[in-house]
């Protein structure tokens, strides 16, 4: 009427039931606002949120309690109508709704975050699953090898419950605070990993090694911790390319550095006398710089003026080139040209300007 649309507000009143800090019973009497629990939305829309408002100024201006005075500020405050609780029904909610709430069976999909290797996804992940206090239904459990891909095997559904043990979906009880990219070990190994594990090992038995812990680092690095038989211990890393290939080796001990060279005829690098730490305030100043959607998988000191950097944006990555002075500071970066990844090139530019080349 007169270009006016007429909104409807329903109300209800109606007591609820929660436990103080003592855990003591207490009911209030409360006044529910139901436009939202049928709709389709998760709150009210603007069109409702208006109407409320307007609902409110026309009760004050009814009782000449004008806008913008101490007594108009006040009854906003206090009006029952315009701070009625605003309710849904309670089917799924998200996990960070969830903080605070507990309950005795709940169900977690957990197809909800692209980038299942990031450190945000298994703080998510602890706060889901520390919800419950009996049973944790997990939907979409991703499936991770020892290359930290995701093999995105079959839907399954694992319980958490004496009776399926062996389906249980466990996570440590605290979760790292630090930067530090979190490991990741599965027993399912790929049969190019088996291959790798059984020909280093063959040759490390010659030198009196044995593999003690084989460890994912990234995408593109494998480091394995090895010991003899006077308990010494050494790290070989081995980096890989996007196919899963061996493309070298890097390990301090030159004699076993030889042998491996002559056997397996890897590229060796031997970083004892690279001086990294020119390069880590650059390294550290960019992570901090770059979009938290864009992560460094892996960083490879080429020389001492030249360090490679693998980045990672939804599924896909750009090795990018930084290249320093004798000084060790920053001078240019060089990254073929990729047209499906132009994004991390935009978001380096933003950060080291035109100093980076496509070749």
């Amino acid at each position: 009427k007169d270009g006016k649309k007429i909104i409807k507000l329903s109300f209800i009143n109606a007591e609820i039931l929660i436990s103080d800090i003592k855990k003591t019973p207490i009911t209030l009497p409360v006044k529910l606002l139901l436009n939202a629990l049928e709709s389709d939305e998760s709150a009210l829309s603007s069109e409702e949120q208006r109407a409320l408002y307007v609902f409110f100024r026309m009760r004050m201006k009814e009782k000449n309690i004008k806008p913008k005075t101490e007594e108009y500020k006040n009854a906003i405050k206090d009006d029952i109508y315009f701070n009625a609780l605003i309710i849904k029904y309670g089917y799924a909610i998200t996990c960070h709704k969830s903080q605070g709430g507990e309950w005795s069976d709940i169900f977690i999909d957990m197809n909800t975050h692209s980038n299942v290797l990031s450190e945000s996804y298994y703080r998510w992940a602890y706060t889901a699953i520390t919800r419950s206090n009996k049973n944790v239904h997990c939907l979409n459990v991703p499936h991770i090898n020892i290359f930290g891909r995701n093999l995105n095997q079959n839907k399954i559904i694992e319980s958490k419950n004496n009776i399926e043990k062996e389906k249980i979906l466990s996570l440590n009880n605290e979760i790292p605070h630090s930067n530090k990219k979190m490991e990741i070990k599965t027993n399912n190994l790929l049969e190019e990993e088996e291959k790798l594990k059984t020909k280093l090992a063959s040759i490390l038995d010659q030198e009196n090694y044995k593999i003690d812990t084989m460890t994912s680092i990234g995408n593109y690095r494998i480091r394995f911790e090895i010991i003899n038989k006077n308990s010494e211990k050494n790290t070989i890393d081995i980096i890989v390319n996007g196919k899963r290939k061996v493309t070298k080796v890097e390990t301090k001990n030159k004699e076993l550095e030889n042998k491996l060279k002559s056997i397996m005829g890897f590229k060796l690098i031997d970083n004892s006398n690279i001086d990294r730490e020119s390069h880590q305030q650059f390294i550290k100043s960019l992570k901090e710089e770059m979009p938290i959607n864009i992560s460094i998988e892996n960083i490879e000191v080429k020389t001492e003026y030249q360090v490679l950097l693998t980045f990672q944006y939804s599924n896909r990555y750009q090795e990018i080139n930084f290249y320093f002075d004798k000084y060790g500071k920053f001078k240019t970066a060089t990254c073929k040209n990729n047209d499906k990844i132009n994004y991390i090139i935009d978001e380096l530019k933003k950060i080291i300007g035109e100093k980076i080349r496509l070749i």
